[in-house]
């Protein structure tokens, strides 16, 4: 089977969880997906709504492409059409605010293309885990549940937010059960202890940027890089078991 597996973009996890936490949210959802609810609210919870009746990016990106039967099946599990306008929206919305032009045809080709994949390695986490026995606790989910409601300053606020992007708590509960889940899985699959950065690795990757930018004097930003080229490493390991994880399922695209 063709390897899809694509290169992993960091994702600030804002949630209760710390640690191993960090690393887990910056693999599991490779090329910069964010997951539906949980993820959307938690990477701009001061963001508003855009207009209703202005053109969604679903609609800029998609157009008249757009289905009603699942978009993939892997080993057998559908991914709904729902789930991946969801996915596509989301990784849309990101790109625009990073400058995108949503409207270039190449842009709008490596949006679905990342929609799709994110589904897809999400999905294959959440049967790994499942295989393994492991499945987030009531307790776990209601203890970063109430982390979210005490960021948004109480749970009539959040509620508000939820009504304003049509999620329902049922929704965010759920998506929130599968993070845990998948945290838990990587956490006893994944061993990153035996991660090192070298002395020459951070110089390496301060001379990379500066050559293209002003930068303060390494000793200032040192611990910064250190941090970056741990994750990057960390990242990879993740991407090694997707790839394994891929190599021995079916997976089927449909779109």
């Amino acid at each position: 089977m063709e390897d899809t597996t694509q290169q992993p973009v960091k994702t600030e996890n804002k949630g209760t969880g710390g640690g191993t936490t960090r690393f887990i949210i910056a693999g599991i959802l490779l090329v910069g997906a964010l997951v539906a609810g949980y993820f959307f609210f938690m990477k701009d919870s001061a963001q508003a709504p855009e207009d209703p009746t202005a053109t969604s990016t679903v609609d800029i990106v998609l157009g008249e492409d757009r289905g009603t039967g699942p978009v993939a099946r892997v080993n057998g599990t559908e991914i709904s059409q729902e789930e991946y306008e969801e996915s596509v929206g989301n990784i849309a919305e990101t790109a625009r605010a990073q400058g995108a032009d949503l409207t270039d045809e190449s842009v709008k080709t490596e949006i679905k293309t990342q929609a799709l994949e994110a589904l897809i390695n999400t999905e294959l986490l959440v049967q790994a885990a499942a295989s393994a026995g492991i499945a987030a606790s009531d307790e776990a989910v209601q203890t970063e549940y109430d982390g979210i409601v005490a960021q948004f300053g109480g749970q009539e606020a959040l509620q508000a937010q939820l009504i304003s992007y049509n999620i329902s708590e049922e929704t965010l509960r759920e998506d929130i059960a599968e993070q845990l889940t998948i945290q838990a899985y990587l956490d006893t699959t994944v061993d990153t202890s035996t991660i090192t950065v070298t002395d020459e690795e951070i110089q390496e990757f301060y001379d990379s940027l500066s050559g293209t930018q002003q930068l303060p004097e390494l000793a200032s930003i040192r611990d910064q890089i250190e941090a970056e080229l741990q994750s990057q490493k960390e990242q990879a390991l993740v991407v090694d078991l997707l790839t394994q994880l891929r190599a021995d399922a079916q997976v089927e695209t449909l779109v």
